[in-house]
């Protein structure tokens, strides 16, 4: 597997990990949680699934790489916003974890699950930045 390939798969299991984090995100609310930070959450994860496709298409056929890397920068770059929107505003957190987010292992847990996912759509973000399609760099 090229190098290539190996980064854009990998791209895609990070889009369907992503997904899935959310989604456990807002099952741990319960019946009774508070319905905006299902709403929020969920808004903020349901991109991942379409940007998870297009890492897997750029890996299939690596041709398609380049129509794609611009959605797939615009896709990062949106995600990084909406992960330090999340961490910054506490909407990872349950409204009881808001209030006290030191007293509950709970709370500590999402903390890290919420900034572990904005360094790594960070790191993605840049990588997309820096990244230079092969075919540009011969037909330039």
């Amino acid at each position: 597997m090229t190098a290539h390939r190996l980064a854009m798969s990998g791209g895609g299991l990070w889009g369907a990990f992503r997904f899935a984090a959310v989604v456990f995100m807002v099952l741990r609310t319960g019946p009774e949680g508070d319905p905006l930070f299902r709403v929020n959450l969920t808004w903020v994860g349901a991109a991942a699934l379409l940007y998870s496709v297009l890492f897997v298409a750029s890996a299939i056929d690596p041709a398609t790489t380049r129509p794609h890397l611009p959605l797939l920068r615009i896709g990062a770059l949106l995600h990084a916003v909406a992960d330090a929107a999340v961490v910054l505003s506490g909407s990872h957190l349950l409204l009881a974890e808001r209030v006290d987010p030191a007293g509950a292992p709970e709370a500590r847990l999402a903390t890290v699950i919420a900034v572990g996912i904005l360094a790594v759509d960070l790191l993605i973000l840049a990588a997309l930045l820096v990244y230079r399609d092969r075919t540009e760099e011969g037909s330039g």
